[in-house]
């Protein structure tokens, strides 16, 4: 009976992951870093981005303020990590709020190309994009805004409550005890 009783409840803590990347069709997208002040890398600016699909969007970012950035120590010249918070993703018509991003960044080295590799992570969901400049696929728009389009990599991975095997899950633990009871009752 115990051993039910936990199985049971263990199963209410599970949840399921599923990951979209690029290869198993999540769309590409772009990104852009509204300057709100001093141009680049400045605190208040704000990120956003959204994807190419068709007739509706699969993906969207939005809201995320920049709070700080800091030279990485030991990074290349002009290596940043950028902290954001407030920050909203709506994927597959779900809305994620409050997620915070950690952003590993180079920019304005003449020698190396731009690119940065962040994580989004919130209740719910984790994202991470990495994102290298060409000619083709940057823009810096002095003094209001850069942007992006077509990343290297991108996965998104939602956690949501399992809740069709721990209902099944639990629909057997009371069926046990039922019979453990009912075994009681007649003895």
């Amino acid at each position: 009976m115990v051993i039910t009783a936990a199985l049971a409840f263990a199963a209410l803590n599970t949840a399921l992951a599923q990951t979209w990347n690029l290869g198993t069709g999540l769309a590409n997208g772009y990104w852009t870093e509204d300057f709100h002040g001093n141009g680049p890398g400045q605190p208040g600016n704000t990120l956003s981005g959204a994807s190419f699909s068709g007739p509706g969007l699969q993906w969207s970012l939005s809201g995320f303020n920049l709070v700080s950035a800091v030279p990485k120590a030991g990074g290349a010249p002009n290596e940043y990590i950028s902290d954001y918070t407030g920050g909203t993703i709506v994927f597959k018509g779900v809305t994620y709020s409050g997620l915070t991003a950690i952003n590993d960044s180079i920019s304005g080295d003449p020698s190396q190309p731009l690119w940065f590799d962040m994580t989004i992570t919130g209740l719910g969901i984790t994202a991470d994009g990495v994102f290298t400049a060409n000619s083709d696929n940057y823009t810096l728009g002095l003094p209001n805004q850069q942007g992006g389009r077509w990343f290297d990599s991108l996965d998104i991975t939602v956690t949501a409550p399992d809740g069709g095997s721990t209902a099944g899950l639990l629909g057997v633990g009371f069926l046990g005890l039922a019979g453990l009871r009912r075994r009681f009752v007649r003895s």
